[in-house]
């Protein structure tokens, strides 16, 4: 349950700028799946102050943020396009709207049509009537949506160590030397040496890197907006600070 409460608490601030039906139906039924699987990978529970933990086998690295998005809830594949003129426009409307079906069917839900009435009569409390307003203040809902459970996601993975390393790097403006990062990495090695047997001090970095957290200019480590982001979002959800890794 932790984790449903921290999805909640996480998804709070965006009732500011869109109401919880809409917050509700992208985050529960559209990505249902990716909720259920972040659930398993869940390694650390916390009861007041105390944490109960348990090693991760490895840290899953993704290649690109893109990547990670997708992997939150991959949209399923476009039908293939065809050529339209007028004597085969019919036939790429059967196409289209059977796309359409199938995209829908996806999420198929007893409450479905239950939240889709809620979310449409919010769109028209708002006076958002218009298809092209619809689509935006929806598409962006989406995308807040996607963002706020990514960041979810790399809390959720996230190491103390690797966040040392973002808040240290936050004030270095010119950035460091990659030397200046593996005391960090060397340091957490000796407290956990179960948990770094298969863990490189190369994918450790690499962890950052792959999320955008840190990136490498001119042969310097520096922290990205990502990655004051991040700690931003720590501090104001009141996340329990990382200690372990």
């Amino acid at each position: 349950m932790e984790a449903i409460v921290e999805i909640i608490k996480t998804l709070k601030g965006l009732s500011e700028a869109f109401s919880w039906p809409i917050v509700v139906l992208i985050s529960f039924l559209v990505f249902r799946a990716p909720i259920k699987a972040y659930i398993n990978r869940i390694t650390f529970a916390y009861h007041g102050k105390t944490a109960v933990h348990s090693p991760l086998d490895k840290q899953q690295v993704p290649t690109d943020m893109t990547a990670s998005i997708n992997k939150l809830g991959k949209m399923p594949e476009r039908p293939v396009e065809v050529e339209t003129n007028t004597n085969e426009l019919e036939k790429v409307e059967v196409q289209k709207e059977s796309g359409a079906d199938a995209y829908l069917k996806s999420f198929d839900n007893p409450l479905l049509k239950d939240v889709e009435d809620r979310i449409s009569e919010d769109l028209s409390a708002r006076n958002i009537v218009d298809p092209s307003d619809k689509t935006e203040v929806l598409v962006r809902a989406l995308a807040s949506t996607q963002l706020a459970l990514l960041t979810e996601r790399i809390y959720t993975s996230i190491w103390g160590s690797q966040v040392r390393v973002l808040r240290f790097l936050n004030g270095q403006e010119n950035g460091v030397d990659i030397s200046a990062l593996r005391p960090f990495y060397e340091v957490a090695k000796s407290d956990y040496p179960d948990w770094y047997k298969e863990q490189s001090f190369e994918r450790w970095l690499g962890f950052l890197t792959s999320y955008n957290l840190i990136t490498v200019e001119k042969t310097r480590y520096v922290i990205t907006v990502a990655g004051r982001q991040f700690l931003r979002y720590i501090a104001e959800a009141g996340k329990p600070e990382r200690l372990y890794g």
